[in-house]
């Protein structure tokens, strides 16, 4: 149940970079503007991610995981 769901292909996103993250809630910059800070939580929706499913940790790494792409940390 650590990995990300197999039944369809998600690609990582590269566009966002992930900047800070707590259980539930998360903190990315466009990667075209680093200073730049919007806090998603699941339900959200963004652009190139989708509806953002899931933040959780996956073996020491965290994972905002969207309906059409992913980043981590």
């Amino acid at each position: 149940a650590e990995s990300i769901d197999d039944s369809k292909e998600i690609l990582s996103s590269s566009r966002w970079i992930l900047r800070a993250v707590q259980p539930d809630r998360a903190w990315v910059s466009p990667i075209t503007d680093t200073t730049s800070l919007q806090e998603i939580v699941v339900g959200d929706s963004i652009e190139e991610l989708g509806e953002i499913t899931a933040i959780k940790q996956i073996r020491g790494r965290w994972v905002v995981e969207g309906s059409d792409a992913f980043i981590e940390q």
